[in-house]
């Protein structure tokens, strides 16, 4: 049986993630944004974040099966960043000085 890919899952988290960001991009440009508001900022890049997260981890949940998630699974799906690369990780930038101690000498 072939594995299932939600194609319309994956396509509407992507709408709603471009929509969140080109709404972002015009109030940055638009200068509603200054570098006092790290929170209002940070709720937004989430807003494109979280819809990213969630295409990825429904893709290959069925419609029925994506509506029957619990609303813990559903914001777990939210919140959890995937890992699409063994050496991606997200992280802020005050711990790139950690992660850099954490490489092995070439």
């Amino acid at each position: 049986m072939p594995e299932t890919f939600n194609m319309w899952e994956i396509c509407f988290h992507l709408d709603a993630a471009e929509c969140a960001a080109a709404e972002l991009r015009k109030a940055i440009e638009a200068g509603e944004y200054t570098s006092d508001d790290i929170i209002p900022l940070a709720i937004a890049f989430e807003q494109i974040q979280s819809n990213l997260n969630r295409a990825w981890h429904l893709r290959r949940l069925t419609d029925a099966e994506t509506e029957s998630l619990t609303d813990e699974q559903h914001d777990a799906a939210c919140l959890a960043v995937p890992r699409w690369h063994v050496e991606s990780r997200m992280v802020g930038l005050d711990d790139l000085e950690e992660l850099r101690s954490e490489e092995p000498e070439r």
